[in-house]
């Protein structure tokens, strides 16, 4: 995922794109560069086209991915771990409590 420059062209204030919105996106789509929006003096939105919108979301669900993988490693080397058999108990824990309390609720109902 290559960070891109903001040429100065392609920064334009809302009222201005606002009137020429058919020539800023076929801008994007044919030069691939965003274009920053600016509203009130600042910059309030990009438009991107579709295909590097996509590429950079996929490049942060792995980098996501990545930093998660990492956590679990370092869990792993501090000894934050437990066995198969803890994590299914504490997992079902809640799901237990509540059979029971439904169970309890069913047998009031039918006496």
């Amino acid at each position: 995922m290559a960070t891109q420059r903001i040429h100065l062209e392609d920064i334009v204030p809302l009222s201005e794109f606002r009137n020429n919105i058919p020539a800023y996106i076929k801008q994007v789509q044919e030069t691939g560069r965003s274009v920053l929006i600016t509203q009130h003096g600042r910059g309030a939105v990009f438009l991107v086209d579709a295909e590097s919108y996509e590429a950079e979301q996929k490049e942060l669900e792995r980098l996501e991915l990545v930093e998660s993988i990492k956590r679990g490693l370092e869990d792993v080397a501090a000894g934050r771990v437990m066995s198969h058999a803890q994590a299914k108990k504490l997992l079902l824990a809640p799901f237990k409590k509540e059979s029971k309390g439904l169970k309890k609720a069913n047998e009031n109902h039918l006496d």
